[in-house]
């Protein structure tokens, strides 16, 4: 099996299907808009229906980002301080955007600019391969329009570019058009937000030398970036956040960690405890991660995954590895805000593609949904006077939801072991 991919059956072409997304997303904006011009009460009310808490000024973190730009030409120190910002959020994003401070970059750019970010998503996800069939339209639909998606665009959180030149570059890599200009786009990508470095995984499907090239280059750009921007990016480093394990944050150390901390305290030693809590979440930690690695070498050893793999067509197989590969370094690289999730979507169309993958696409939606449930869960207990902390469904459905996302992440890491496994042999191989 190499990760050369074979040609699948073409695909009808289907113009007003694959126009169907972003016309219900213009038409949800539309009305979401008029929503708020006569009900902002109505509007807030539909945004903490979706799992999303609406936050003023919209867009509010690009807000964050063009504010930061607008005091950095100002000459604040930004890593310290933001008073350009409504919050008061200090800088954490890549010191390149501050690049943006040679134009006349103020907040009065927030609004085009999220509406302009807004419809190049929806033209993203039009680009993506379409699925097929009313069970791959209703996975593709829920997935796109869940609370990971609408708190992306809401929030125009920096992802959401991230997302925009992830997918350029996964066009140009399965369309083999200009693979040298995708590649730049992901080492670009990775310097504005070290996850996409995960996107060089795409370069095993070339020879040995260009894969060492790319390699290569990568490392000297970002060797050159870091030596360039040493103390602004460890000032930015400083500020990334953490949370606690129980709220919409995904990461491997959710389930462990947060396992340990119910041990702790039903110990009576309280969350976070020291001294032998640390072998418990130690060995959380081990059992996890040996049931990832057992679950991911068992799907590469199915036939079934295999060979739908490799009948997939070019495109649908490029973003399958690239969002698989995504969602796997951000699940294992630290904890993310939810709508980091939208990395999903575009490994969605391959899946559905997958016999086996149909249901685990489920899945998917269930986790990019995950938080409206945690949501109206809290809000149904409220009402009845029960606190989080101390409601049993709650830490139930956390512990499903987590258990779900460690099932997940393994069948991704068996698709990219399915991709890469036979080309690293033949690598071996030419080296031998």
């Amino acid at each position: 099996m190499s990760m050369k991919l074979a040609l699948a059956a073409p695909t009808p072409s289907l113009p007003l299907a694959r126009a169907t997304i972003p016309a219900l997303g213009v038409a949800l904006a539309a009305l979401l808009y008029l929503v708020h011009l006569r009900t902002p009460e109505t509007y807030a009310g539909i945004f903490w229906f979706w799992g999303v808490a609406p936050i003023w000024p919209p867009f509010f973190d690009l807000h964050g980002v063009l504010s930061s730009v607008q005091c950095y030409r100002l000459g604040v120190d930004v890593y310290a301080a933001n008073p350009c910002d409504i919050a008061g959020r200090v800088y954490n994003y890549s010191p390149l955007i501050l690049g943006l401070a040679v134009f006349d970059v103020t907040v009065d750019w927030v609004m085009p600019g999220g509406l302009i970010l807004g419809a190049l998503f929806l033209v993203a996800l039009a680009s993506l391969p379409q699925p097929r069939g009313a069970y791959g339209w209703t996975i593709t639909l829920l997935a796109t329009f869940s609370t990971m998606t609408i708190f992306a665009v809401e929030r125009c959180n920096g992802d959401v570019a991230i997302f925009l030149i992830a997918i350029a570059a996964g066009h140009l890599l399965a369309r083999r058009a200009a693979p040298a200009l995708g590649y730049a786009l992901a080492i670009f990508a990775a310097m504005l937000k070290l996850y996409p470095v995960a996107l060089l995984i795409l370069a095993l499907r070339e020879r040995l030398k260009i894969l060492i090239a790319v390699l290569a280059v990568a490392l000297l750009a970002f060797i050159a970036y870091a030596l360039a921007f040493e103390s602004q990016l460890a000032r930015a480093l400083d500020h990334v956040p953490t949370g606690p394990y129980f709220t919409d944050l995904f990461g491997a150390k959710n389930l462990p960690g947060g396992l340990a901390d119910l041990v702790s305290f039903l110990a009576g030693a309280g969350p976070q405890a020291g001294g032998g809590f640390v072998a418990v979440r130690a060995a959380f930690w081990a059992v996890a991660v040996a049931a990832f690695l057992w679950q991911a070498f068992r799907v590469a050893a199915r036939g079934d995954w295999r060979d739908g793999i490799a009948m997939l067509a070019p495109a649908p197989a490029t973003f399958l590895v690239l969002g698989a590969a995504v969602i796997l370094f951000c699940f294992f690289g630290a904890q993310n805000v939810g709508y980091r999730g939208i990395f999903f979507l575009p490994l969605l169309p391959g899946l559905l593609l997958n016999a086996p993958g149909r249901r685990v696409a489920a899945l998917i939606v269930f986790l990019m949904w995950g938080e409206a449930f945690r949501e109206g869960m809290e809000g149904i207990e409220a009402w009845y006077g029960v606190t989080a902390q101390s409601s049993v469904p709650n830490l139930i459905f956390w512990l499903v939801r987590e258990l779900i996302w460690w099932r997940v992440v393994s069948v991704l890491g068996g698709v990219l072991l399915i991709a890469a496994l036979p080309r690293l042999r033949r690598f071996a191989g030419a080296a031998a």
